[in-house]
């Protein structure tokens, strides 16, 4: 099961891709803020965006979010991105509700494999995109320390579609949750 009318860039990009980003330093912390623009589109109903009009979105967002840019010995940019996984959320939430969204934060509760499917497989079903952070995963590095909006899953192996670098991509959830020393879902349901 995928969602319908997920923003599709330029007719070409799914979703928005943090490379766009003017800047090396927000570029390299900017999978958060692109992740969140993907969401402010969706709900805003825009599945056919230029370039230029979600970049402007992304700009703002980068702004209202407000990534965390200090030394970084772990990485080529002195960025953090947004680490803080809740606050992440909650201001995604007022920044909707300012441009007319109503939507209420809803996180992933409980630890474990099968809560993980389940609250994708119901956020899905009630067509929200679900936020995915993952932290320190030791075998999937193009994933390590990165933002992804969950888009779609396959029953079979429980593989979910996601939004990341403006392509589409799939993995088995089993192959992504196990493995990330922290794992973190949320989605803003229908108020």
């Amino acid at each position: 099961m995928k969602l319908d009318k997920f923003p599709v860039i330029d007719n070409t990009y799914f979703g928005g891709n943090q490379a766009w980003m003017k800047q090396k330093k927000h570029a390299a912390g900017g999978c958060g803020v692109i992740a969140a623009a993907n969401l402010v589109e969706y709900y805003r109903g825009n599945n056919q965006v230029s370039r230029d009009a979600y970049m402007v979105a992304v700009e703002s967002l980068y702004h209202w979010l407000s990534p965390i840019h200090l030394y970084n010995p772990f990485a080529r940019e002195n960025t953090y991105g947004l680490p803080f996984f809740k606050q992440y959320v909650l201001r995604l939430a007022r920044y909707l509700k300012i441009i007319g969204v109503e939507r209420t934060p809803e996180f992933l509760n409980y630890h474990g494999y099968q809560a993980a499917e389940d609250f994708i497989r119901r956020s899905i079903q009630q067509t929200d995109p679900v936020i995915m952070l993952i932290i320190g995963h030791r075998r999937l590095r193009r994933y390590n320390n990165h933002y992804m909006t969950i888009t779609g899953y396959d029953e079979v192996g429980f593989t979910v579609y996601f939004s990341t670098w403006g392509v589409e991509e799939s993995l088995p959830l089993r192959e992504i949750y196990h493995g990330a020393t922290i794992f973190r879902l949320a989605r803003l349901k229908q108020s």
